[in-house]
């Protein structure tokens, strides 16, 4: 997939968003199940420590901060959350901030401009991401910047969306594991892409060679619990 292509799709999905932001919002309120997994994982490696700094990239309208605030309310959260719409980014601001803790909400193309982050967190998430990120090439880069926004002994967690039980076509001249996926009635789609076995080992890969060990891999989310792949890295010492 060329340069051209790949900025053609970034634009139809943020175009996309425009279009659903408001019926996106209210959908997607409340935590997800796979949250408790992940704050089990956080509540584990804090110890006594009485803050940490959180970048949440794709972060809608803010609801994982609201996870952490309730899960951790005894600690001080240093949040910056990024989205590319500006819908889900004005909700996310409108966010109640309790406590010391502290939330920045940052409208960002995080798709192109990721590596314009310049501070490094105790824990960076990707949910509901990293099927919409185009090209195999330009993928491989994306976790590579995403990886290095990481401090020592923190953590970097992705999720992957399995979302062939909707039996969408392929589409032709893009990538093998390319769809195009509507929103209910409306006249939009937008561009989502599924990770093989294989291409999620390349992922790896890529991680871990900026200094990261695999720590847990576990399905949950959507009725059966099976709609969403976690993948938990770690940076080590």
């Amino acid at each position: 997939m060329n340069d051209t292509q790949i900025q053609k799709i970034i634009k139809e999905n943020q175009e996309f968003y425009d279009v659903i932001g408001e019926d996106y919002n209210l959908r997607k309120q409340g935590s997800r199940p796979g949250w408790s997994e992940v704050g089990d994982l956080l509540e584990n490696s804090l110890g006594k420590k009485e803050s940490f700094s959180v970048l949440d990239i794709g972060c809608g309208n803010g609801r994982f901060f609201e996870f952490l605030q309730q899960r951790f309310p005894k600690h001080k959260i240093d949040y910056v959350g990024l989205d590319t719409n500006k819908t889900l980014s004005t909700k996310a601001r409108k966010l109640a901030v309790l406590g010391k803790n502290t939330a920045q909400i940052k409208f960002l193309d995080i798709f192109n401009d990721l590596d314009a982050v310049e501070q490094k967190f105790d824990l960076a998430v990707g949910f509901g991401v990293t099927h919409h990120i185009p090209g195999e090439s330009f993928r491989e880069k994306w976790f590579a910047k995403a990886a290095n926004l990481i401090n020592k002994d923190s953590f970097l967690i992705f999720t992957f969306w399995d979302f062939l039980y909707k039996n969408p076509e392929p589409v032709e001249n893009l990538e093998e594991g390319d769809y195009y996926l509507g929103w209910d009635d409306k006249q939009v789609q937008r561009y989502c892409h599924f990770f093989s076995h294989q291409e999620l080992s390349r992922i790896n890969d890529v991680v871990c060679e900026k200094g990261f060990k695999k720590v847990k891999v576990f399905r949950n989310d959507g009725k059966d619990r099976i709609k969403n792949l976690y993948y938990v890295f770690q940076r080590r010492s």
